[in-house]
């Protein structure tokens, strides 16, 4: 049984109400046939199905009586001269009758018998609507088995939303149907799934300003007549409908956890009709699409993360062999550095390279995290290296990266870099500081550190900034350290900072007690250090330390 009952023969099983028509009319002495709505008799018969239905004398006119108690759904009982008529009615509508007459033309039909067809006929028609309640459950239980299952199984948004579309529409006997989801950033209800109307039709009203929308839903899924002028939408709107031939339309919002994803619409090229059960259903259909609408954003979201965390993990890569593979070595200097980066992508960087016969050492640290400072790192490095090459210089070097980084970079995008160039033979340090975190040099022998403060601005703020730099003679046994200040700005639980003071004590200490450890060593334990002041408090920013021990030179070994 699909839709509402039309008949009483959806109902009929081995014709034992026509047969107990025929036994009434026996014992009252009248004539008693069940009859359809169209007016023809159902006799009980001996074939399969176990009844027959045929027409006869008085079928037209039961026929207009039915018809004209179908229009009052509150009578009970109609006759003309003698015989008696009782509809059977069945979810609000006659679907059959009870017709007595009595035998003779002048006789009466007694009330009593009046009453106790009448009692036969709400018997039946509530069995019947019994029936018509377990059909329609059971079909909204397979449709919303089949309805989940769909939903459960599809990860693809737009064929989970037309294939649950249309069977909406088939359920509800409607002609046509949309799908209109939220867009989040632009507010706007973008068309992803149709069906019944045509490519015009679609184009028209492929995006929706949300506004555009929530009066209709506000209705509360009641079915909207557009002739209805109590009920008006909006001209772009009611002209596309009207331009298809619609002439009503039921709207539903798709919303999960008082969240809304979209709106679901039927459409009717005749009046819809929508029962109190089958609204509810509609709602309940809406309530899972909107929750798989939203599993399948989230499934989304987690494969772009997903595959954005591959290509961070990629550019990680990408970025850790820009760190020198291979360093110059020389028997007056022992270099070690560490980079430990907070995110997937650093924004701090070292290098080490040749530089005309002297060995340079670059720390840099760039503003900000992730991917816009990894990118200025590249971008930075690539630069020193180029102009490295050509310029011995370092104070000049300095200069040509700051008016590169300066034209190419916002107001907000600069970096602190600190450039060392070392002549091993003769342990001469050049430096160059621009803005970034001072390095230090603890002497052999010596518990005090002698802080490197010759420095300028930042790279890649003034163009015309100038970078002075200055020349430190190192000694065989001296350390220097450079960081940068993710190291000395760590901080733990109390929200105090490991500091500078507190690394030139860590570092001293170590010596005093190890004179002869390599670089390696002395930059764990400063790591180490570091690690052990925060405990388990969030890295906040990278951390990167060089560690620089001088040697006495081959000509004075």
């Amino acid at each position: 049984m699909h839709g509402a009952p039309e008949s009483i023969t959806e109902f009929l099983t081995d014709g034992s109400l026509a047969a107990l028509c025929a036994a009434l009319g026996e014992l009252t002495r009248h004539t008693i046939s069940l009859r359809d709505r169209s007016g023809s008799v159902i006799e009980h018969h001996n074939t399969d199905p176990p009844w027959i239905m045929q027409t006869d004398e008085h079928s037209p006119s039961v026929r207009a009586e039915i018809e004209a108690l179908q229009n009052d759904p509150r009578a009970r009982s109609a006759g003309a001269g003698a015989h008696l008529l009782i509809p059977i009615r069945t979810a609000g509508r006659a679907v059959g009758a009870l017709r007595a007459a009595p035998l003779k033309p002048t006789d009466s039909t007694p009330p009593r018998l009046r009453n106790t067809l009448e009692l036969v006929a709400q018997t039946v028609g509530e069995l019947c609507d019994q029936e018509v309640n377990a059909n329609l459950r059971g079909r909204e239980l397979r449709v919303l088995y089949e309805l989940s299952s769909l939903l459960v199984g599809s990860n693809d948004i737009s064929a989970m939303l037309d294939a649950a579309l249309r069977a909406a529409a088939m359920f509800f006997n409607a002609d046509a149907g949309s799908v209109h989801l939220l867009d989040f950033e632009s507010h706007n209800l973008t068309l992803r799934a149709w069906h019944g109307v045509s490519t015009e039709f679609t184009q028209r009203l492929r995006e929706l300003p949300d506004h555009d929308t929530a009066s209709l839903d506000d209705l509360g899924s009641r079915v909207i007549l557009l002739e209805d002028s109590d009920r008006s939408i909006s001209p772009t709107t009611d002209a596309s409908l009207r331009a298809e031939g619609i002439v009503s339309f039921i709207s539903l919002d798709l919303s999960y956890r008082a969240r809304r994803h979209g709106v679901l619409r039927l459409y009717g090229r005749r009046v819809l009709e929508f029962t109190d059960s089958q609204t509810s259903l509609l709602r309940t259909i809406g309530e899972h699409v909107a929750a798989a609408v939203a599993a399948a954003e989230l499934l989304q979201t987690e494969r772009r993360h997903r595959e954005t965390q591959r290509h961070l993990k990629l550019a990680a890569d990408v970025q850790s062999r820009m760190r020198p593979r291979t360093r110059p070595e020389h028997p007056a200097l022992d270099i070690e550095a560490r980079l430990i980066s907070s995110l997937e992508l650093a924004g701090d960087f070292y290098d080490i390279f040749e530089f005309h016969g002297s060995i340079a050492v670059v720390v840099a640290d760039v503003v900000g995290k992730g991917v816009p400072a990894a990118l200025l790192m590249a971008s930075l490095r690539a630069s020193i290296r180029a102009h490295a090459l050509s310029e011995r210089d370092p104070s000049r070097l300095m200069s040509q990266t700051n008016t590169f980084l300066t034209r190419d970079t916002l107001d907000q995008e600069f970096a602190t870099l600190l450039f060392l160039a070392i002549e091993p033979d003769a342990l001469t340090l050049t430096y160059c500081n621009a803005g970034h975190e001072p390095p230090f040099i603890i002497r052999a022998g010596s518990d005090n550190a002698e802080l490197l403060r010759e420095g300028g601005l930042v790279l890649g703020v003034d163009e015309s900034q100038d970078f002075p730099s200055a020349a430190v003679q190192l000694r065989p046994g001296d350390t220097l350290i450079a960081c940068t200040d993710g190291l000395i700005e760590a901080q733990n639980f109390e929200g105090e900072s490991f500091g500078r003071k507190r690394l030139l004590e860590t570092v001293a200490r170590f010596l005093r007690e190890n004179p002869d450890a390599p670089a390696r060593g002395v930059a764990d334990h400063a790591i180490w250090e570091g690690r052990r002041f925060v405990g388990l408090h969030k890295r906040a920013d990278d951390t990167t330390i060089v560690v620089i021990r001088a040697k006495a030179p081959e000509s004075e070994k």
